[in-house]
């Protein structure tokens, strides 16, 4: 917004302006007619009138915002909520996605139980990552951390990652590779 220190500091450095023009004898001074008289009262109505509703405008572009911003928190906080319900209700398939248990001895069912599950831990990760970056990441309070530790514990995260690449974005794909990295590095002895 503007402050009024600044207002009267733009008035003043016009009326200076003009008094050193005046004084240079650059403009000269007369008596306005009566149509340079209306032209300059309709220029400064107009300008008194643009001046609040841009002020306005960046107010209320402001609010939509942080509403889209808050929207997008929620709907993020809302899938979190739903993963979390999935591993209340299975939670044998937890190790998958936390403990970095290996999937190949699943049972043909519960593997396809794990897979859905891990499509909708990745379009989570995918909503953030892809849409908004580092930006929305930290604005819904992800960190870079979190999501590479949860590439790095879930095998099937990153398998279906990698099958599906095409699907997802670079951001994503960098970081279950960075995931995968760690865990195997988790892996060697020493």
């Amino acid at each position: 917004m503007f402050s009024r220190r600044l207002v009267v500091a733009l008035v003043a450095a016009a009326g200076l302006t003009l008094a050193v023009l005046v004084r240079a004898e650059l403009i000269a001074w007369r008596p306005l007619s009566l149509f340079e008289l209306l032209s300059l009262l309709v220029a400064a109505v107009g300008t008194a009138v643009l001046v609040p509703t841009l002020v306005s405008l960046a107010g209320q572009t402001r609010a939509m915002r942080d509403q889209s911003e808050f929207l997008a928190i929620q709907i993020f906080a809302d899938n979190l909520l739903q993963l979390d319900q999935i591993f209340v209700d299975r939670p044998e398939l937890r190790p998958y996605f936390s403990e970095g248990a290996d999937p190949t001895d699943l049972a043909p069912l519960e593997r396809e139980r794990a897979l859905a599950i891990a499509e909708l831990k990745l379009n989570v990760f995918e909503s953030i990552t892809g849409v908004g970056g580092d930006y929305a990441m930290r604005q819904m309070g992800v960190t870079h951390a979190l999501v590479v530790r949860g590439f790095a514990n879930s095998p099937i995260l990153c398998d279906l990652l990698e099958d599906e690449r095409e699907q997802f974005s670079p951001p994503l794909v960098g970081l279950m590779q960075e995931g995968r990295a760690r865990r195997n590095r988790g892996r060697r002895p020493g």
